[in-house]
């Protein structure tokens, strides 16, 4: 692989903006499917929790027993206090930055792999599923992948001679990065220890590889020391030790490469293959990347933090060396399209590449992930595993052998267009409730119904009827009657017991359920159907 040339490092031709720029569109459109709908779920109420009950300087100076992103709290702090906070404000900086990344990271790459390898890097971030969920979830993960990304670069450009912007993105970045996540440390700082390797960043001294080392830190201990000094503990209570085991390698690469059948797992491993032999090349850059993505693997696998055992943990705390996965695929297809059109020369240039990568997205999870209706992509039961199979043995192991009940199947039919479900209570973690399962038999927009009458003391996930600082669209309160013409909710379903027994006992007190079912029936008659688990009302007239 030739290093690129200097046409390469001159300003992008034309068509190699505009193939970006759709490469944009296309990550665009995956990152906003149906976004308005999605419901806030799992560890996203980690920040709900902290900015319902505590003031701004406590968010401020905690961690929480749940380890709530600092900055984005405080951001959803400030938009609750202003406009209001919704569903899409909470998402909007993880969303931002999903998009922005797919331009920003092939723009700076392109000096360091050449014009057609940054475009097929622009096309794999834009339609990889690990990053299209990071970017619509309110969690610090995509903010810190492009955040460590773009220090990365920006650091390199700095040691290979560019002006003080460089070095000056550099420590914006990572000290924003580490701000949001801590686990992004390693990713951040070892490249500027790998400056100090004879040879590495020949433009500059020693001294100014420290100062600017000496500087970064201090960003940072400005940004992260107020919690680090008033609530440690809650950090150390699950950061070191915690794992029982190790998670699966085998699901691990799935969730990296967004690959599950076998001939896209074989394609995407063989690009990974092809492009390590064409990046160990390129030793300038390759050393980079390398240490950056060894650096952040190890930390996870000394600290063993809590829940390790899980795989998409695991890969949220290396997120930021899926760059380097992305950037050896990249060029691995890139090789491979060239080998193809040296054994066959009729073969049209730069064909190949694309249409793999179109076939990788096409094979892959996000297809069946975001068909309409889905108000849940992020659940664990597209997460977790892309393998199809996986939404069945997640039902086993939350209901055992049981079906489906019989009343959604009951529903879908008497559905009309425009029709909306309510299921209430809710249950906020994943492992609780099969509700995108529900969801692909009854085939309706769903919302979220909070049980908590206005007297009782509000538990975790729900927020309580008429706060003006929240303006949520997928959620509402059973009690809320007139909103649920408003709402176009046709049927609502009562859950009378938990999916698991003595699991989220923190979430929702059952013992709410029965005064509204009574209600409902004085309000809308006798329910559509009735058993000793579910409660469901048609309020059709």
């Amino acid at each position: 692989m030739r290093e690129p040339t200097p046409i390469e490092h001159a300003r992008p031709a034309r068509l190699w903006l505009v193939l970006l720029g759709l490469a944009t569109l296309l990550g665009a459109v995956l990152r906003l499917n149906q976004i308005g709908a999605q419901v806030v779920a799992d560890d996203e109420w980690h920040s709900l929790n902290a900015l319902r009950d505590h003031t701004l300087p406590w968010i401020l100076t905690h961690f929480g027993a749940n380890d709530h992103c600092i900055p984005l709290t405080a951001f959803e702090w400030l938009l609750s206090r202003t406009i209001g906070l919704s569903e899409l404000g909470m998402r909007s900086l993880p969303l931002a930055a999903g998009i922005a990344a797919v331009p920003l990271l092939a723009w700076l790459l392109r000096r360091e792999i050449g014009s057609r390898a940054s475009l097929l890097f622009a096309l794999l971030l834009a339609i990889s599923p690990l990053e299209v969920s990071h970017s619509r979830n309110a969690r610090p993960y995509e903010l810190v992948f492009l955040l460590a990304c773009l220090a990365l670069l920006a650091l390199r450009r700095w040691a290979q001679g560019g002006g003080r912007g460089w070095s000056l993105l550099y420590v914006i970045s990572a000290a924003l990065a580490v701000w949001l996540h801590l686990v992004v440390l390693p990713f951040v700082i070892a490249p500027l220890a790998w400056c100090l390797v004879p040879g590495v960043a020949p433009a500059r001294e020693r001294v100014e590889v420290l100062r600017l080392g000496l500087l970064a830190g201090f960003c940072m201990a400005l940004l992260v020391g107020p919690a680090l000094l008033c609530d440690l503990g809650s950090l150390e209570q699950r950061a070191l030790g915690k794992a029982k085991s190790w998670p699966s390698g085998e699901v691990c690469f799935q969730l990296l490469s967004g690959s599950f059948q076998p001939l896209a797992a074989f394609s995407f491993a063989l690009a990974l293959l092809l492009g390590f032999f064409v990046l160990r090349r390129m030793r300038g850059f390759a050393g980079w990347l390398f240490v950056a993505a060894a650096a952040q693997l190890l930390l996870p696998l000394l600290a063993r933090p809590a829940v390790l055992e899980e795989p998409p943990v695991l890969v949220r705390y290396v997120l930021p060396a899926h760059a380097l996965v992305l950037v050896l695929a990249a060029l691995g297809l890139e090789r491979l399209d060239d080998l193809a059109c040296a054994e066959f020369p009729r073969l049209p240039r730069s064909l190949l590449a694309p249409v793999l990568i179109a076939g990788l997205f096409f094979l892959g999870p996000l297809p069946w992930i975001h068909a309409r209706p889905n108000n849940w992509t992020n659940h664990l039961v597209f997460q977790a595993n892309y393998e199809r199979s996986f939404a069945y043995e997640f039902w086993r192991s939350v209901f055992g052998t049981k079906p489906p009940p019989p009343i959604y199947a009951e529903l879908a039919r008497a559905a009309r267009p425009g029709d909306t479900l309510l299921e209430a209570p809710w249950f906020a973690s994943s492992q609780c409730a099969a509700f995108p399962i529900f969801q692909r038999v009854h085939r309706m927009p769903f919302l979220v119904g909070f049980v908590t009458p206005p007297e009782a003391e509000l538990p975790m996930c729900e927020l309580r009827t008429g706060d003006t600082r929240f303006h949520f669209a997928n959620s509402m309160h059973v009690g809320e009657f007139e909103q649920l013409a408003a709402r176009h909710v046709r049927f609502v379903v009562f859950h009378r017991e938990r999916p698991l027994s003595g699991f989220d006992t923190l979430h929702v007190d059952l013992r709410h359920v029965e005064p509204w079912i009574a209600r409902y029936k004085q309000l809308y008659g006798a329910p559509r159907y009735e058993d000793a688990q579910l409660c469901v009302f048609d309020l059709a007239p």
